[in-house]
This record gives C-alpha cells, sequence and structure tokens, in this order.
C-alpha cells in the first residue's frame, strides 16, 4: 500500500474562469457576481465548496455595494440602531447552468459502466448530467441588522441520482420514489437562513444543504474535473438535513450545527449527527486551510449509537503565484460497527490538485488521488483496496457562459486478483472525457 508520504511528489492541476452573472433578478439592482469553486488565481486562493471560504450567491465586493448595503465590522455596533431594514425581496436572483457529456471507456465494458466511477458513469455513452436551477436570496453578513434569505437548488440529470436523500428523493430502504434508474429530479438543497447583528454576526441555516466536508462537490460549475475523486464519491456525505451556525473570529470562521445524518432528509433513528468545521485564511490571501467533521449513527438497529460512524477532511490551499496553485486534502473516517461488514471499518485518502491558469481562456489541472477502503466497506463489499486515480486536463472557457472540460483518466488497483474495473475483468481502465457547461 502506497502512503500519504509517497504521494505528494504527485501533483495534479485544476483550475476555473471567472463566473457569469445571474440571469435574473427581482429589482432593479445590479446582479451580483456568483463565484464558482475555482475563482481567478488573481483574486485570490480557490476556496472549496461547501466551506466558510466559500461563499455561495452573493460576489459583490464593498465597493460595488452602496453604503446602506455594506458596514465595515469596526461600526458594526454603533451603526445597527440607525441602519434601515432593506426590502426582503431586494436580491433575490436565478441562475442555471447545462451540463453534459461523453465518457470513452478502453475497455468498453459489456456492462457500459464505468465502476466505481461515479457520475460520469456511463462507458461510451452520452450523458445528459445536469439541468440545474438556483433560486437563491443570501443574506448580508456585513450589514448591520437583522437578515433572512434562503436557497433552493433543483438538479434533473443523470447526476440527480447521486445528490438523492433518503426520504425525499429516496424511500428509507433506498429505492426511487419517482426517479428512473438513469435521470430523475433532485433537491440537493432547500433551506432559510437567518443572521443576527451579535457581535461580529452570527448567521444560522435550517434546512437541506451541501456538507462542509471535502473540496469537491455536486454542482458542476464548482469543480475543475468531469469526474470527481474516491474520496468524494464514497469517504464522505453530499448533504444533509438540520442546522448550521456561523461565526466569524477574524481571520477563523467556526460553523457548528446539528444533522439526521449523511444524505438524510427523514431520518432512520432518533440519533442527531453533530457538523463542525473551522476555517483560516492568511491575510495576504494566498493561503488558507479548512478543516470540517461530522459524525453520526447511520442505521436504524440497536443498541443505540452502536455503529456511530465519524469523518473528517482537511483542505490546505496556497497560491504560489497568480498562476499556479496547490491544493491537498486528507480524508479519514471510521465507524466502530460497520453495517457492511458487521465490524470496524475505517477509510483515509489523500487527494492531490495542481493548477495552473496559462491564460483567461485555457487552465491546465492535474489530480493525483490515493483512496484506501481498508476494510471493504466503501467501494467493494466482497474487497479491501486501495484505489489510485491519475487526471490530467483542461477547462477552456470560449465565452463567459461556456466551459469545456477536457480530461484523461488512469484508474487502477494494487491488490493481487482485485479486479474492479470493466465489469470485473480489469486491474485498471483508462477513460476520455469532455464535458460541456453552459451558465445562464
Amino acid at each position: 500500500m502506497i502512503g500519504p508520504g509517497s504521494l505528494l511528489a504527485a501533483l495534479i492541476v485544476a483550475s476555473t474562469p471567472s463566473t457569469p452573472e445571474a440571469i435574473a433578478w427581482i429589482s432593479d439592482e445590479p446582479a451580483p457576481v456568483e463565484p464558482a469553486g475555482y475563482e481567478a488565481l488573481a483574486d485570490g486562493p480557490i476556496q472549496p465548496p461547501g466551506s466558510p471560504f466559500h461563499e455561495e450567491g452573493n460576489g459583490q465586493t464593498p465597493d460595488e455595494q452602496t453604503p446602506d448595503e455594506w458596514m465595515p465590522d469596526a461600526t458594526m455596533h454603533a451603526a445597527c440602531p440607525s441602519t434601515p431594514a432593506r426590502d426582503w425581496l431586494w436580491g433575490i436572483y436565478i441562475e442555471g447552468w447545462i451540463d453534459q457529456g461523453f465518457t470513452v471507456n478502453t475497455d468498453s465494458p459489456n456492462n457500459r459502466s464505468n465502476t466505481p466511477v461515479t457520475f460520469n458513469n456511463r462507458s461510451n455513452e452520452y450523458q445528459f448530467n445536469q439541468v440545474y436551477l438556483v433560486l437563491d436570496r443570501p443574506v448580508k453578513p456585513k450589514q448591520c441588522a437583522w437578515d433572512i434569505g434562503g436557497r433552493v437548488d433543483l438538479l434533473y440529470g443523470t447526476d440527480s441520482f447521486f445528490a438523492s436523500s433518503l426520504g425525499l428523493e429516496n424511500h428509507l430502504d433506498g429505492t426511487a420514489k419517482w426517479n428512473s434508474q438513469q435521470y430523475g429530479l433532485a433537491m440537493p438543497q432547500a433551506y432559510v437562513e437567518l443572521f443576527a447583528p451579535w457581535g461580529d454576526g452570527v448567521t444560522v441555516r435550517l434546512g437541506h444543504f451541501y456538507t462542509l466536508l471535502g473540496y469537491e462537490t455536486v454542482p458542476a460549475v464548482d469543480n475543475f474535473f468531469y469526474s470527481h475523486s474516491y474520496a468524494m464519491q464514497y469517504g464522505e456525505p453530499f448533504t444533509h438535513t438540520g442546522f448550521l451556525a456561523s461565526l466569524p473570529f477574524g481571520d477563523i470562521s467556526l460553523q457548528a450545527g446539528m444533522t439526521r445524518g449523511w444524505d438524510t432528509w427523514e431520518d432512520n433513528n432518533s440519533d442527531m449527527g453533530i457538523l463542525f468545521g473551522a476555517a483560516w485564511t492568511s491575510k495576504d490571501e494566498l493561503t488558507s486551510i479548512a478543516f470540517a467533521m461530522h459524525t453520526s449513527r447511520e442505521q436504524d438497529q440497536p443498541p443505540p449509537n452502536a455503529d456511530t460512524g465519524s469523518v473528517f477532511s482537511l483542505v490546505v490551499q496556497h497560491a504560489f503565484t497568480d498562476r499556479l496553485q496547490y491544493v491537498v486534502q486528507y480524508d479519514h473516517g471510521f465507524e466502530p460497527d460497520s453495517p457492511v461488514q458487521g465490524a470496524e471499518a475505517q477509510w483515509y485518502g489523500l487527494n492531490q490538485y495542481l493548477l495552473y491558469t496559462i491564460n483567461d481562456d485555457w487552465t491546465f489541472g492535474m489530480r493525483y488521488e490515493w483512496f484506501s477502503d481498508e476494510d471493504a466497506a466503501r467501494v467493494d463489499a466482497n474487497q479491501a483496496a486501495d484505489y489510485f486515480a491519475t487526471t490530467v486536463g483542461f477547462n477552456w472557457t470560449p465565452t463567459d457562459c461556456i466551459t469545456v472540460r477536457p480530461s484523461f483518466r488512469w484508474d487502477w488497483v494494487d491488490t493481487p486478483g482485485h479486479y474492479p474495473f470493466a465489469d470485473g475483468t480489469e486491474h485498471d481502465q483508462i477513460l476520455l472525457d469532455c464535458d460541456v457547461i453552459w451558465r445562464f
């Protein structure tokens, strides 16, 4: 098994262009720019989607906002009594995108599956991955007044299967309520958000939302590659239902809340999970560190807490220059009483990305990953194994609303006698994929 130390020599690249504007506003105010998960390096280091650094919805800077919209932290307490409350409808906007692609598997498996790769999981087959719509009213955390907002995300396409939750799109036994085997409709986010002008400001989110863990996320616009890492696919939750409070402390942001578990809308037991995150950005905004963890009991079998599992992720990012950035992520999870194997199970892995912006239209990326399913509890219940993958590719953005993402991916395992690829016949596979994202 290759350990994390030997993997630090391998690098992986990812970066993305700036994002376009949201298309519709229910006001006459100018529309803010919605930041993607991969911002231009000139604007500071890329922030991991779902982290306290990764703002969803409002990309305005203080210079772009009116005095009523922006108040420095130092004046918050003095200004709050005289600050007029803004119209609740101010700031509601709609945006969306379409993501579709094709993946060539050089093994041409008979089952037409790229398993264990998910999302772009169909071999030699066109996929309509996402029609994604967002209705959002972000709160103003720098405004010295109470504020309320919220967000709803709708996803139609083949990716809906991976963004589905128990009790919402799926029954508690995992079977689909209304979706077909390949295409369906999911609602990965639906929450209200409240901002309270206490101290430096407290934001509370209540509802269904994406996890804090990891670097990659479900929305296609927030990822460099068409495919996803094993850690994101098998080692982390996608969504939670519950509440999450956020509180800034200077350069540090803390988040804590309670959830109904992994990818659940309706809980299958009475135990609540705990979600926690802490993030830090350096003064020069060249380095950021984000830590997140989740612990919960996922099964409905007694005794209580017998199979409580935990997982954490640590994402470190550093911009060496205005063009070159490095990202490393480590995940580690464990279950004392795994429902898959009936015994203690753990999994862990290391992802590395190297990001290089060539010019305004082209960005080159690499990703090298190692994921250890040490007790056969996450990827293949029949075989413990270490999974490796190297992905290289480009992002081409000929216009602000079009992104083309071609890439080459090589997956392999080093476990003798284990053949997880090509319908159980190969120990490795090569994928050539390309997708097109159109933002509207």
